[in-house]
């Protein structure tokens, strides 16, 4: 808005004063002291509505980047609420892949008591143990999720 205030100015009236104060040392010269003094005055009468159409385009553009701005911030403020909803997302994952695998670790200690009573079979205890392999895979996996989900809310705050 300053910049189209100035420009709208061009047209308004202008007034200067000058004054100058000199010595010379002259033999030519009668006086070697000379003192002058000088008002000027502007005034565009017409121009044509150029300064007028000049100022608008610079209203015109200062909205444009008012607006792109705001909606910038708007992009930025969504990606820290999406980043925000992911940490929550991931941390409940972590949690509940922790369960997960308490459960497979019991599983896999049941399967195995059974197993030494004679009551099932090998594949069995194997099935256990894959599934506890599962679950501590998913388990990593809910970690290295929750680390990027941190990490992406860092990057949309500005601190990475």
């Amino acid at each position: 808005m300053p910049a189209s205030r100035a420009e709208f100015g061009k047209i308004l009236p202008t007034v200067a004063v000058t004054a100058s104060y000199q010595q010379l040392e002259n033999t030519v010269l009668d006086r070697e002291e000379f003192t002058m003094v000088a008002v000027g005055f502007r005034w565009a009468l017409f121009d044509g509505g150029q300064a007028r159409h000049r100022a608008a385009s610079l209203r015109r553009s200062s909205e444009s980047v008012r607006q792109r701005r705001n909606e910038l911030e708007s992009i930025v403020r969504l990606e820290v609420q999406q980043a925000q909803l992911g940490i929550e997302a991931a941390d409940a994952r972590v949690a509940l892949t922790r369960d997960a695998i308490a459960e497979a670790n019991e599983n896999l200690r049941i399967t195995r008591d059974l197993y030494a009573e004679s009551l099932v079979t090998n594949t069995q205890v194997l099935e256990a143990i894959a599934l506890q392999t599962t679950a501590e895979g998913h388990a990593a996996d809910a970690v290295f999720d929750a680390s990027i989900a941190r990490l992406r809310l860092l990057k949309a705050i500005g601190e990475l």
